[in-house]
């Protein structure tokens, strides 16, 4: 809580978590300008980075509780993996990033084919002014503005 998170390349990053499901709380924290030192790099940066191997089906998925945060200047706000777990986003500010505010990496948004095992729920966030790097076509993807892809993600905003 209240941590000040700044000019990293991911700034909260869950992988690997090898223990029974748990559920972790980023509460009043501000992530700014999480990026690649490269932007051609493969690697983007993100505010909260959420891997696809977070937790093993035999113990099972985090659940990850949002509130409060500030998430900005970065490549992604918030970057989720399939497979990743359970999100709830309530009341954070995730605005300015270069690419998505908040990005499920399942097609239409990304290339990973597998279903995606992750349920993402919230409102009251202020999710804008995104999507400073994207072509408008890879807008059009998500919401049409570039702050949440897939669009089923705009019931996090306000």
């Amino acid at each position: 809580r209240k941590n000040a998170i700044s000019q990293g390349l991911w700034g909260i990053y869950f992988k690997e978590l090898l223990r029974e499901s748990s559920r972790f709380e980023i509460v009043d924290n501000t992530i700014d300008r999480q990026k690649s030192p490269d932007p051609d790099f493969p690697l983007l940066g993100a505010g909260i980075f959420v891997d696809t191997t977070v937790g093993q089906e035999e113990v099972g998925k985090p659940e990850i509780f949002m509130q409060g945060n500030t998430i900005r200047l970065g490549d992604f706000g918030v970057l989720l993996m399939p497979g990743s777990g359970k999100f709830e986003f309530q009341g954070n500010t995730i605005t300015d990033n270069d690419l998505f505010g908040v990005l499920l990496a399942v097609p239409p948004c990304g290339e990973i084919v597998d279903p995606a095992k992750v349920q993402v729920t919230g409102s009251g966030n202020n999710i804008s002014n995104n999507g400073k790097r994207l072509k408008p076509e890879e807008k059009q993807v998500g919401d049409g503005e570039g702050n949440v892809c897939p669009k089923e993600l705009m019931s996090l905003k306000r």
